[in-house]
């Protein structure tokens, strides 16, 4: 599990409250995550478009975030 900030800066945990429709985007991107093919990520946000969670394979060597 790789938790960074916008800095790059190592997170040692994230605390992650959701609304019903943003925690719908997080599962999706969970699910498509198990077969993702290397180099793909999704980016959930909330409705302003100010906060992203990015997701993406742990062990995808191509993964530049």
């Amino acid at each position: 599990m790789r938790l960074r900030g916008a800095d790059g800066q190592p997170l040692s945990g994230v605390f992650v409250g959701l609304t019903d429709d943003e925690a719908s985007e997080l599962a999706s991107a969970l699910a498509t995550l198990k077969d993702a093919q290397p180099g793909w990520h999704e980016h959930v946000t909330d409705a302003s478009f100010e906060r992203t969670i990015t997701v993406f394979r742990e062990d995808d060597a191509t993964a530049a975030f």
